[in-house]
């Protein structure tokens, strides 16, 4: 409910986010998958 009421542009789930886990957060947010040396720089 969280994640649905501040709306964010996206969200980058980590390697030890588990599946099941994975498809509840994609059903109301935009997920995006995170890769090994992946940086983010957030303005």
């Amino acid at each position: 409910k969280y994640l649905e009421k501040i709306k964010p542009y996206e969200v980058h789930a980590c390697h030890c986010t588990d599946l099941k886990s994975k498809i509840a957060l994609s059903q109301v947010i935009n997920l995006k998958e995170v890769g090994v040396g992946q940086t983010f720089e957030y303005k």
